[in-house]
């Protein structure tokens, strides 16, 4: 997701080190200097400099009882006090604990101005380090995703739900399910029944489903929603839509106001068992660029925009299954909690296909700002290059914004697909 991946960001590699008598600090910012590691020197070369001199006692004797002998003097000479003195003094305990003093200080200045270097080239090899280890937990889970996928029994084909032309306009029954709030976003998940178990939606990648019901007051609503798939595959005998659960003027915004009228009648008016009208609807993804075949798609969506961007993404990733060799969606949504409704699924997709998919999401008020305004957006885009497709998705204002800001960016307008 940038989600920019994701999704977000593999979604948690190591990010912090510790080590004995060391304060924890994060890697990116470098380890600092083991101070317990410098108290205890200098405890040690104080305690080698307490020493505790004697008095020195002399004793003097008569020269009567001084030996005489011809080789030597009767008293030593000056010179000769003085060599003694200065060899006792050498030979003493004070000077030998100075030495060491001065060894163990010269030693640690050593350390201390090499540690710059060594605390660097350890960075280094940590940092190292964790990008191996975050590389093969995100190799392994990847790979333990794509095998459990095939290893999972798929699903019986459904019976595609019939719609004749000539009937009813075209128009096919479905029965309202449930209502379910999506955790702590602002979003409302509807699911409906078909008349069959058996049946699914007969939806083309990019089609919208058309519901249509009446209000309290007799009055139709109809509006046209992206179908809604928590799971890789399809759900028999139901559907769902991802609707905001906003104020009017918000949802309005947000959906168009249509759609935003349709989410009121549902909210309030619609009880669980209601009946509502439902057949295919628009298909609007289409690509009428110049350069084939689309080598890399760009989606950027906003707020519940995000709903069809999972589909497509989960239609065009795996290997053999579209021309499409690198994807990017950028996800923009004004509460952080928003992203929670289908970041665990981008992950999911993310770490399957670490080298295809980069995911970005950023919480950014596109009513009052631009693309160009939020630094995270600009990186997240790629440039264009030839074989590039945009799919923009989301409120009407900001996929305005979008279509403004790839084309200032070189995108050609015929290479941009507004859902």
């Amino acid at each position: 997701m940038l989600l920019a991946s994701p999704l977000a960001e593999a979604f948690a590699p190591l990010t912090s080190l510790r080590t004995p008598h060391t304060r924890s600090t994060d890697i990116g910012r470098g380890l600092p200097h083991n101070h317990q590691f410098h108290s205890e020197s200098t405890a040690d070369s104080r305690s080698l400099c307490k020493l505790h001199l004697g008095s020195a006692r002399v004793s003097m004797h008569p020269h009567a009882n001084l030996a005489v002998t011809i080789d030597q003097p009767l008293l030593p000479s000056a010179n000769s006090k003085f060599a003694k003195s200065a060899l006792a003094f050498l030979m003493s305990d004070v000077v030998k604990a100075a030495m060491a003093a001065f060894l163990l200080a010269m030693v640690l200045t050593i350390l201390v101005r090499s540690s710059g270097s060594f605390i660097k080239v350890f960075r280094g090899f940590t940092k190292m380090i964790q990008k191996v280890m975050a590389g093969v937990s995100k190799f392994v889970k990847g790979t333990l995703l794509r095998v459990t996928d095939r290893l999972k029994q798929p699903n019986r084909d459904g019976v595609p739900m019939s719609f004749d032309d000539t009937e009813n306009d075209g128009w096919g029954v479905c029965t309202l399910r449930s209502k379910k709030r999506l955790g702590r976003t602002s979003f409302v998940q509807y699911e409906f029944d078909l008349p069959k178990s058996n049946q699914v939606l007969p939806l083309k990648l990019g089609q919208q489903a058309a519901l249509c019901c009446l209000d309290n007051t007799g009055s139709v609503a109809k509006a046209d929603f992206y179908v809604y798939h928590p799971q890789v595959n399809a759900m028999m005998g139901r559907f769902s839509i991802v609707a905001p659960n906003k104020g009017s003027l918000d949802n309005e915004y947000d959906v168009g106001g249509d759609a935003a009228n349709f989410v009121r009648v549902l909210k309030n008016d619609l009880k669980v068992g209601d009946e509502i009208a439902v057949k295919p609807g628009d298909r609007k993804l289409e690509y009428r660029g110049q350069h084939f075949p689309v080598t890399d798609m760009v989606y950027i969506a906003s707020g519940v925009g995000i709903v069809p961007i999972l589909e497509q993404v989960r239609a065009v990733l795996p290997n053999g299954s579209s021309s499409v060799k690198s994807v990017t969606v950028v996800w923009i949504d004004e509460n952080a909690d928003d992203f929670d409704v289908i970041s665990d699924h981008l992950e999911r997709e993310y770490y399957k296909y670490t080298t295809k998919l980069a995911v970005s999401c950023v919480v950014d008020n596109m009513r009052v700002n631009t693309l160009a305004d939020n630094y995270s957006i600009v990186n997240a885009i790629p440039e264009f290059i030839p074989g590039t497709m945009a799919v923009l998705s989301g409120a009407r204002p900001v996929q305005r914004k979008a279509a403004n800001y790839l084309v200032s960016r070189g995108y050609p307008q015929d290479s941009i697909c507004e859902l």
